[in-house]
């Protein structure tokens, strides 16, 4: 997602790039994401996702944030309508 600044978190490899879960599309130019991590992690403002695309994934919900489309730069996997879910509501709640 690009290089951050601070506690934001930054991804892997020459062009940042990190895993983020597309919580609400708000047009065609910009969406509401909370970004992975590859780690299994617990807390308040951790979910645990199980294993998605071969790695253990989180969502860490103290990084949503709005992004702008032009970051996508592939579809990794659709998350299943359960975990999606409680992320929904556990963001719901935490807001």
């Amino acid at each position: 997602m690009g290089i951050n600044i601070g506690v934001e978190s930054d991804g892997k490899g020459g062009d940042y790039g990190r895993p983020v879960l597309i919580l609400r599309g708000f047009n065609k130019e910009s969406f509401l994401g909370v970004v992975l991590t590859g780690k299994k992690r617990r807390g308040r403002y951790y979910i645990y996702l199980g294993v998605v695309e071969g790695r253990e994934a989180s969502a860490n919900l103290s990084q949503i944030r709005l992004f702008d489309t032009k970051r996508l730069v592939n579809k990794m996997t659709k998350l299943n309508e359960e975990k999606f879910d409680k992320i929904r509501k556990t963001v719901k709640d935490l807001l």
